[in-house]
């Protein structure tokens, strides 16, 4: 397939969170948060988070204090590690529309993590299942659960076959905070 048609990714942006321990359900499920105790009728402040959950290429970019787990202030990660392979564990470099592959995404130590792909439609994850079934690019790694903090975690996605023709590129950004 010539390298016009390949999907090429991107590493769009790496976030960790310095000294906290967040839970990714928090950011994509209202529902889940409100059954923890901080619905606004509890009177915590939810202007904090940029939407619904609905956004599915949006992840946290602020401090947002006032929760617990309270997630701190971001930065740029540069210890974390994305690597693309072929089913088989061959890496590649470019993604071909139509085709399963293979993420793997690694930590210096312990974490949970948000993954996102931006456009949300640019790939489709199936192992682990997406967080949500109205985003499919969009997964939970970790499962929002500290039993299932890893230093790294693997992911299988199938590019759409309409990104043969799509120019667009897909970026892939990991928001990750440690366990304590």
């Amino acid at each position: 397939m010539p390298a016009v048609n390949s999907l090429t990714a991107l590493l769009a942006l790496a976030l960790a969170w310095q000294g906290a321990v967040a839970y990714p359900r928090f950011w994509y499920d209202r529902k889940y948060l409100a059954s923890q105790g901080y619905a606004t009728k509890d009177g915590y402040d939810w202007s904090v988070f940029p939407d619904d959950g609905t956004n599915c290429t949006s992840y946290p970019d602020k401090p947002y204090l006032g929760f617990f787990p309270a997630h701190g202030m971001p930065y740029l990660d540069s210890a974390i590690g994305m690597s693309f392979m072929r089913p088989d564990g061959t890496n590649v470099a470019s993604l071909c529309p139509g085709a399963k592959h293979t993420i793997k995404v690694s930590f210096p130590i312990k974490r949970l993590a948000l993954l996102v792909t931006s456009p949300n439609h640019a790939v489709h994850f199936s192992s682990p299942a997406p967080a949500t079934s109205s985003c499919p690019g969009r997964i939970d790694l970790g499962m929002s659960k500290n039993s299932n903090a890893a230093s790294s975690f693997t992911a299988t996605f199938t590019v759409p076959c309409s990104a043969a023709t799509a120019n667009d590129r897909s970026g892939f950004q990991p928001a990750a905070a440690e366990c304590g």
